[in-house]
């Protein structure tokens, strides 16, 4: 016979991967935990609070708003990464950024099985000694039948925190109500036909070739038409440099806050509705959270 702890909901993740076929992944978890070990006099294992805080700083510390890559991919120079590859054998990526902003794990392919093992790895290794068990549940947020999601990447440069990072990222869906009715075939535009269900969203302002792109008259959308697309920024946690190709970028004018984001994917519809429609976005950043703009 053996007791455990668990503990529902201990964390939010958010954070993107690499992926051979893709580029760059946003991804948005649940993290729930199972504890188990020594119990003292009175029959305790930990003391629930200080253990969430604990397992929560871990994982905040290590994964969240990160880059999770192949460890064989990356180079380190002083306190920076770098990484070049292909995506997909054929398209240039490179990025460099401050080593916190990426966590490297030793599998070659990074998924939500190895995403699990490096968790319960570091929270086990992080716990006082008396903790000899830890097992990790990351869940996926249930997916309506009539939902429609996409994964970004983003960074916001003048944020003091860790969504300067310039590729962390989100799965989550977005909502959008056209006169008080949901419009599903709206959404599915939104993430399938613009975003491709995988986009990165970009900053004019942090274009190092803006006026490459902005010569052919792109000055907001899709830029698939650009075989590569070079940003760059500094933030106070370091410099952050990516070079992806065009059909994972979309452009936008402000920085890519979910603020932002909702005005502008109001901007996008607004043009396929009539022009006194009242129309409502409901922008998500992950789960749980985000942004709601209507007129």
């Amino acid at each position: 016979m053996s007791v455990k702890l668990f503990y529902e909901n201990v964390s939010l993740l958010d954070f993107a991967y690499w992926d051979k076929q893709k580029g760059p992944v946003g991804y948005s978890v649940h993290i729930h935990i199972e504890l188990s070990g020594q119990t003292d006099n009175d029959g305790i294992i930990s003391d629930f609070s200080t253990t969430k805080k604990m397992v929560k700083k871990i994982i905040d510390d290590y994964v969240d708003h990160r880059m999770l890559v192949p460890k064989e991919l990356v180079t380190i120079k002083d306190d920076e990464v770098f990484i070049e590859e292909k995506i997909n054998l054929s398209d240039a990526f490179y990025y460099r950024a401050p080593k916190t902003a990426i966590c490297a794990l030793v599998e070659s392919e990074i998924n939500l099985t190895t995403v699990k093992q490096y968790l319960e790895e570091i929270v086990a290794k992080n716990l006082p000694p008396s903790i000899s068990f830890v097992k990790i549940i990351l869940e996926e947020e249930t997916k309506a039948s009539d939902q429609y999601w996409f994964q970004y990447t983003h960074g916001l440069k003048n944020h003091y925190g860790n969504c300067q990072r310039l590729l962390h990222g989100h799965k989550n869906p977005v909502r959008i109500w056209v006169n008080k009715q949901r419009r599903p075939d709206l959404e599915r535009y939104l993430v399938l036909d613009l975003f491709k269900e995988t986009v990165h969203f970009a900053f004019r302002e942090n274009l190092i070739n803006l006026n490459e792109i902005t010569s052919k008259g792109i000055f907001e959308g899709s830029l698939h038409d650009f075989k590569t697309v070079h940003l760059k920024y500094r933030g106070n946690q370091g410099t952050f440099e990516l070079k992806l190709p065009g059909r994972l970028v979309h452009l936008v004018n402000t920085e890519t806050s979910v603020e932002n984001l909702s005005k502008y994917f109001f901007s996008i519809i607004s043009s396929k509705c009539e022009q006194n429609d009242q129309i409502m976005i409901q922008a998500f950043e992950g789960i749980g959270k985000g942004a709601i703009f209507h007129n």
